[in-house]
């Protein structure tokens, strides 16, 4: 798809995020892009592709593969060599995470895998001399059953998302349909495993601020990005939760700014259909000011379901990209309610002028019927399934 793309005029770069623009041709080729992106400060991305989900409809038979993209060139991105004592054929690579020690600057990136539908996490050295990725380690452990994304905190420390409390698929399907809010954030170090945030409807995208004081989790399901105190002991105590009005996937934090960008599914019924011929579309959401009592959330890029199709393309996309104009479709909020707050649906720039468009009511109401006949049938069900997790 690159060869589709047009370099925007004076387009610079700073920690990942353009002050322009790249223009992109409508006659882009569809593909199934990047699970998940993560930017160093020095705007070399690492990207995950080939993802193959317990549960979801895959796109490639081949093995998963990492990439890197010197940005902000539009040339292709560079396929990274695995060696070492690693089943590369069974690689599916999930969400990503970049660590740097500060002793010697050596890169570790850590890898969400699903090898054989099953959960587990890669530790690679990145070996910039040879652009290849050494396997250092695998990591398995009966609390990181349904892992979805990571942020690595150290060499072999990392917090993960489970994005599911049951690892059989016909009671994942029972989880959405009766609301259970069981997903969780576990901690992971070589002395100490444990869980240390729980209540999420589908934790998803996780990352943390600049500042490392704070983590941000989306509560998939909820339509919320989750800010949790991080303890000296690692534990995390929820601060406050912010709708976005959509499904949020991966978060990628802005390190000058403390901004959140998140790639985004506006239509759940299509992400979970999963229709080759009616693909859902995506979006890119962003949240400022995240830590005051009004952050603002911004709708900055939609998508028309034919060109983009996964949220990692469209974050990719959104690195390069600072004023847009939206054209909203109604369709990409069938079935969903925008949060009660000032919601910013567009924002674009005529010459020296910015003009905001602002939604201020949810859209409609139908997510919280379907809330009040699912909530009728939770007691029973949590009796019947509570012990059953792993059948």
């Amino acid at each position: 798809m690159t060869e589709e793309f047009r370099e925007g005029s004076d387009l610079t770069v700073e920690n990942g995020f353009a002050d322009n623009y790249v223009e992109y041709r409508m006659n882009c080729k569809r593909n199934f892009g990047a699970e998940d992106i993560t930017i160093l400060d020095d705007r070399l991305a690492f990207i995950s592709t080939g993802l193959k989900y317990p549960g979801m409809t895959r796109y490639t038979d081949g093995p998963g593969k990492i990439y890197v993209l010197n940005l902000p060139s539009i040339a292709d991105p560079t396929e990274l060599q695995i060696k070492g004592d690693f089943d590369a054929a069974s690689f599916g690579p999930h969400g990503i995470s970049i660590y740097t020690d500060e002793k010697d600057g050596s890169r570790y990136l850590f890898v969400v895998n699903h090898p054989h539908e099953n959960s587990q996490i890669e530790i690679f050295q990145y070996i910039e001399e040879e652009n290849t990725l050494l396997h250092l380690k695998t990591i398995k452990h009966k609390l990181l059953h349904n892992v979805n994304d990571i942020v690595a905190v150290g060499v072999e420390n990392f917090f993960a998302t489970n994005d599911h409390y049951f690892t059989n698929e016909p009671l994942k399907l029972l989880e959405a349909l009766f609301s259970l809010h069981w997903c969780n954030v576990v901690y992971y170090s070589p002395e100490v495993v444990q869980v240390v945030a729980g209540g999420f409807f589908g934790a998803n995208g996780v990352n943390m601020s600049p500042d490392k004081k704070h983590l941000y989790v989306s509560d998939l399901m909820n339509h919320r990005i989750v800010v949790l105190n991080i303890q000296k002991d690692n534990t995390l105590s929820r601060v406050k939760e912010v709708d976005v009005g959509s499904l949020c996937d991966n978060i990628e934090v802005e390190r000058k700014t403390g901004d959140l960008w998140m790639g985004c599914h506006p239509n759940g019924g299509k992400v979970f259909l999963n229709d080759l011929n009616d693909p859902p579309g995506s979006e890119v959401i962003r949240i400022q000011h995240i830590h005051t009592e009004e952050p603002v959330v911004t709708l900055l890029c939609v998508n028309d379901y034919e060109t983009l199709s996964t949220t990692g393309v469209i974050l990719a996309l959104i690195m390069f990209i600072t004023g847009i104009l939206i054209a909203l479709n109604p369709v990409l909020w069938n079935g969903f309610s925008l949060p009660k707050q000032k919601y910013l649906l567009s924002q674009y720039r005529d010459g020296d002028t910015e003009h905001l468009c602002f939604q201020n009511e949810p859209r409609n109401t139908r997510r919280a019927e379907l809330h009040e006949i699912r909530i009728i049938l939770l007691e029973s069900f949590n009796r019947i399934v509570h012990t059953n997790r792993y059948n």
